[in-house]
């Protein structure tokens, strides 16, 4: 007699399979989640990278006198930030926002001329110029304490008015660098030198 070559499946040998395929699932999926989120990790530090050196470029074209933080006609109808001031010096307008971030958590559209992005920057070291709010004295370049250790940008988030810095990278916070430079820093451990003004990761 010959065998039936067309045998299907039995139940249990289905389930055996099915139970497989869903182990290498929950062992895979997870695995493709931080590898993604680290590709968006990379081009974020890319972003906060070409923030920091298009304000030592800027600077550079204006006696080296840093950009202000936030300015602003004395009638309030026109804003600027220090954004929009250094948007000429980089490749592209998309670097205001991180791919884990795309809609920008950072809100001043409230405000004739500003935008929303995903990053803040220090505001110890930029200056304020808005009508009403206190200013202080622009700072420039040579005045900036340990550029190696001073923040520039960094990723963040806006809670009511107030910013903090958003540990949204695996943990973490990517941080450019009055010198240039750019890294990623877990959010117990924030850059060295920084203090509690110019870098504080919001609670979660």
């Amino acid at each position: 007699m010959v065998a039936d070559s067309r045998r299907g499946f039995t139940l249990m040998e289905l389930l055996v399979v099915i139970a497989i395929i869903a182990i290498l699932a929950a062992i895979l999926f997870p695995v493709f989640a931080r590898a993604r989120e680290k590709a968006r990790q990379t081009s974020c530090l890319s972003n906060v990278k070409q923030l920091a050196l298009a304000t030592l470029m800027c600077a550079q074209d204006y006696d080296e006198t840093l950009p202000v933080a936030i300015g602003g006609l004395p009638d309030w109808s026109l804003f600027w930030s220090t954004v929009e001031l250094v948007q000429p010096y980089v490749k592209d307008d998309q670097n205001s926002t991180c791919p884990s971030d795309p809609t920008g958590s950072v809100n001043f559209t409230s405000f004739t001329g500003l935008g929303r992005y995903s990053y803040v920057w220090n505001r110890v070291a930029f200056a304020y110029m808005v009508p009403g709010m206190p200013s202080g004295s622009i700072r420039t370049l040579a005045s900036v304490p340990v550029p190696s250790e001073t923040t520039c940008f960094f990723d963040g988030t806006m809670v009511g008015m107030a910013l903090w810095a958003a540990a949204r990278h695996n943990d973490g916070v990517n941080v450019s660098f009055f010198d240039g430079h750019a890294k990623w820093n877990h959010r117990n451990q924030p850059p060295r030198g920084c203090t509690s003004q110019d870098y504080h990761v919001i609670p979660q």
